[in-house]
């Protein structure tokens, strides 16, 4: 059986490990599901990565696709696609302001660092205007629930400063720091 190892050589899922997964997900490849995506996920779960980080996994140093012939007894590399760069920083910010989830998953699924900013992060932004949904989607994809702003204030303080009571809620129930 193969077994699955980050670049670096950390093993991810041993041989006996993936074993049993493929025993498990069995029905999930006889109903035509694409099981690199199942695999993808499990692997996901097990590095603890957030939904918007995505792995891409390669054999013999080429990407394996949905449609990538493939047998159980190849070893495979995950690959933790990094983070985009550059313009992304006023994208994210833009539509951490006015509010655009749609805009904002897109960027975030490149994937994006949702702790990107200037003088202050997306989520600051998010929690200033009162845009919940914005700030749900920019905590799941990591952004830092306590870092501070350049002023010195969180994304809590700016909530709380500008009176948007559901985003302190939000902010409360995710344990951000309430100082």
């Amino acid at each position: 059986m193969a077994c699955v190892h980050l670049l670096s050589g950390r093993e991810l899922m041993t041989e006996s490990e993936f074993a049993q997964w493929w025993e498990e997900t069995g029905a999930l490849r006889d109903s035509g599901a694409c099981f690199l995506d199942a695999l993808r996920e499990e692997l996901a779960r097990r590095m603890q990565l957030g939904h918007f980080r995505r792995l891409s996994l390669v054999r013999e140093g080429r990407r394996l696709g949905r449609r990538s012939a493939w047998s159980n007894m190849q070893p495979l590399v995950a690959v933790v696609r990094q983070f985009a760069a550059g313009a992304v920083k006023k994208q994210l910010g833009n539509a951490a302001k006015h509010g655009d989830v749609g805009s904002l998953m897109m960027l975030l699924e490149r994937p994006s660092d949702p702790n990107i900013g200037g003088q202050s992060s997306p989520l600051h932004t998010a929690a200033e205007m009162g845009h919940l949904q914005v700030a749900m989607c920019l905590v799941e994809a990591g952004a830092d629930k306590d870092k501070d702003s350049m002023e010195g204030h969180t994304p809590m303080h700016r909530a709380a400063r500008s009176g948007r009571v559901e985003v302190v809620r939000y902010l409360l129930a995710i344990g951000a720091d309430q100082f």
